[in-house]
């Protein structure tokens, strides 16, 4: 199943968490830059990356 309907799964209530992962390390992302680094905040914790 594609990403999208992956994600929209998860919000419908109907996850599959392995799969979930999959398709997102299979999928292409693109990360905003600036100034030669990735745009990251850290919230309670965890780094995350901004996405586009």
């Amino acid at each position: 199943m594609p990403l999208a309907d992956e994600v929209a799964a998860f919000h419908e209530g109907e996850p599959n968490p392995a799969a979930l992962v999959g398709e997102f390390r299979r999928a292409p992302v693109i990360l905003p830059v600036a100034n030669d680094s990735f745009l990251s905040v850290e919230l309670d914790g965890i780094r995350w990356l901004y996405e586009q």
